[in-house]
C-alpha cells in the first residue's frame, strides 16, 4: 500500500509538469464557439485544414483506483504521461529553437550597426555642409530608435531606425502645443516664436544675419511648423548630400516610406541593409515626428500638415531596460514576442497580418510586461507566454479598443521616465485600433483563433523550414 502511494504521488507530480502550459493552451471548448465574430478555419504554413476537436482534444479522466488490475493500470497510467511529457518538452523545444533561429547573433548585429551607423554619420555630416540660410538645424548625434536596438529584431531583413533631432535657426524658439479635442490623439502641434534677444545679439553682430521670414515661409504655416513642408526638405537635402559623398555613393539608394527617408545600403558580403532617417523635434522630454496626419479624420481636418506624431521610442527603451534588469537569467519576454512577429511576417496575405502592425503586437506586449510578475518570464514559459500574448491581442480585437501605452498610464508615474506626467494622467485614452477597418479587426480575430488552436504544430513546421 505504502508503494502505491508513492508512486500515485509520482504521477500528481509529473501531471503538474506536464499540464502547467494547458493553463492557456486548452480553454473550454465552448469558449471559441462563443467569440464576438464566429469561427472560420483558416490553414497556415501550407497545413492541411484541421477540425476544431483536433485543435482543442480533451482528453479523458484517469481512474487510478477503479481499474481490475490496480498495478497494470498505475503502470499504464504512467506510460501514458511519460509520453505526454515527452510530448511536451519537444514542444518547449520547438519553441526556443524557432526564437533561436530567426534572432540575429550579436555578431551579425554588431557588423550590420557599424555599417548602418558609419553610413548614417556620413551623411548627416554632409547634410550639415549642404543647410541653405534660413533652414532647420541639424544634430550630429541620431537617436537609435526600434527593434534592433531593443533585442526585438527578426530575421530574415536587416532594418535600423534613426531619428535625426532637428533644432530651429538661432532666432527662433519650439513649443508643444498643449493636446487639445481638436488634435488628433497621439499627434500635436510644433509652435514657433521668435527669440528677440537673441535676434538683437545677431543683428549687431558682424555674422551674417538670417532674415527671420525665410525660415517660416519655408517652414511654417502660420506660427506652427509644418511636417509636410520639413519631410520634403528633409527628402531633398539628404539626395543633395549623397550625391557628393563618391566613397558611400555608389552603395546607397533612397526611397521614401512615410515620415521616413529609407537608405538601402548594399556592400559586397553584407545582405541589404534598410536604414530609417526620422526628421524629429524634441521638446519637453518628449520626440515629435514629420509624419503627417492621414487617419479617419483627414478630410475633415485642414491643418493636417502641421501635425507631429508622438514618438516614445525612448521612453518604451527605458522602460525596457528598467523591465529587463528584473526579469531572470534568460528570460523569454524578447523571444515572445520575436515568435509573434515572425508569425505576422510568415502570413502576409492574412487580415491579421496585413491589418495590424508590429507596434500593435508590441504595445500588448508591453501591457503584457508591466502586469505580469518577473517568475511569468522564465525560460521554460516561453510557450505560455506566447499563447498569452495571442490571447491578450484576441481580447483587445474582441473589445476593438487597444490602449496606447505611454497615454492615460498612471501605474508609469513610479518608474524612472523621462515623460509630462500629464500625458500618464491624461484621462481620455487612446485607441489605437481607431483607424482601422472594423471587418479587418473582425477578419483578423477569426484568424487569430485558427492559429491559436493549431500554433504548436505551426511553430514546429515552421522550425523545419528554417
Amino acid at each position: 500500500m505504502i508503494m502505491i502511494i508513492f508512486i500515485v504521488l509520482i504521477i500528481t507530480f509529473v501531471l503538474g509538469l506536464c499540464f502547467n502550459r494547458n493553463e492557456y493552451k486548452h480553454k473550454e471548448k465552448g469558449q471559441s464557439l462563443h467569440s464576438p465574430f464566429g469561427i472560420q478555419h483558416i490553414n497556415f504554413c501550407g497545413m492541411q485544414e484541421t477540425s476544431q476537436s483536433q485543435c482543442n482534444p480533451h482528453q479523458e479522466p484517469i481512474n487510478f483506483y477503479g481499474a481490475q488490475d490496480e498495478g497494470q493500470s498505475i503502470n499504464s497510467s504512467l506510460g501514458q504521461h511519460s509520453n505526454l511529457y515527452s510530448a511536451q518538452m519537444k514542444t518547449h523545444s520547438a519553441y526556443h529553437n524557432l526564437a533561436d533561429r530567426i534572432t540575429f547573433s550579436n555578431d551579425e548585429m554588431e557588423k550590420y550597426t557599424t555599417i548602418a551607423e558609419n553610413t548614417v554619420m556620413e551623411l548627416i555630416a554632409q547634410m550639415k555642409k549642404e543647410l541653405l540660410r534660413g533652414d532647420p538645424e541639424i544634430c550630429s548625434d541620431f537617436i537609435r530608435t526600434g527593434s534592433s536596438f531593443e533585442g526585438l529584431k527578426v530575421k530574415p531583413e536587416v532594418e535600423f531606425d534613426f531619428m535625426i533631432t532637428l533644432l530651429p535657426p538661432p532666432t527662433f524658439n519650439f513649443y508643444l502645443v498643449s493636446v487639445i479635442n481638436e488634435i488628433p490623439k497621439m499627434f500635436s502641434k510644433i509652435g514657433v516664436s521668435e527669440n528677440g534677444f537673441k535676434m538683437m545679439l545677431l543683428q549687431s553682430s558682424k555674422s551674417v544675419f538670417q532674415k527671420p521670414m525665410e525660415f517660416k515661409e519655408k517652414f511654417c504655416k502660420g506660427d506652427y511648423f509644418q511636417s509636410l513642408a520639413v519631410n520634403r526638405w528633409f527628402q531633398s537635402l539628404a539626395d543633395r548630400a549623397i550625391k557628393t559623398l563618391p566613397k558611400i555613393s555608389p552603395d546607397v539608394r533612397f526611397s521614401q516610406q512615410g515620415p521616413a527617408r529609407t537608405m538601402k545600403i548594399r556592400k559586397s558580403g553584407f545582405p541589404e541593409i534598410s536604414v530609417d532617417l526620422v526628421p524629429a523635434v524634441y521638446i519637453n522630454g518628449m520626440y515629435l515626428v514629420a509624419k503627417t496626419y492621414g487617419g479617419i479624420m483627414e478630410e475633415n481636418y485642414s491643418l493636417k500638415d502641421t501635425l507631429w506624431r508622438m514618438s516614445f521610442s525612448i521612453q518604451e527603451k527605458t522602460f525596457l531596460e528598467e523591465i529587463s534588469s528584473s526579469l531572470p537569467t534568460n528570460s523569454c519576454h524578447q523571444k515572445t514576442l520575436q515568435i509573434l512577429k515572425y508569425l505576422k511576417q510568415s502570413t502576409p496575405s492574412l487580415h491579421w497580418s496585413a491589418g495590424l502592425s508590429s507596434y500593435h503586437l508590441k504595445t500588448v506586449w508591453l501591457h503584457m510586461l508591466q502586469n505580469k510578475s518577473s517568475y511569468d518570464w522564465k525560460y521554460e514559459k516561453l510557450d505560455q507566454r506566447v499563447l498569452e500574448l495571442i490571447d491578450n491581442l484576441l481580447t483587445n480585437l474582441g473589445k476593438r479598443a487597444l490602449h496606447y501605452f505611454f497615454i492615460g498610464n498612471p501605474e508609469l508615474l513610479c518608474r524612472d521616465i523621462d515623460l509630462p506626467k500629464d500625458f500618464l494622467q491624461y484621462h481620455i485614452k487612446c485607441n489605437l485600433f481607431n483607424d482601422i477597418n472594423q471587418t479587418t479587426i473582425e477578419q483578423a480575430y477569426l484568424q487569430l483563433v485558427q492559429l491559436k488552436n493549431q500554433i504548436d504544430s505551426t511553430i514546429e513546421e515552421l522550425c523545419a523550414t528554417l
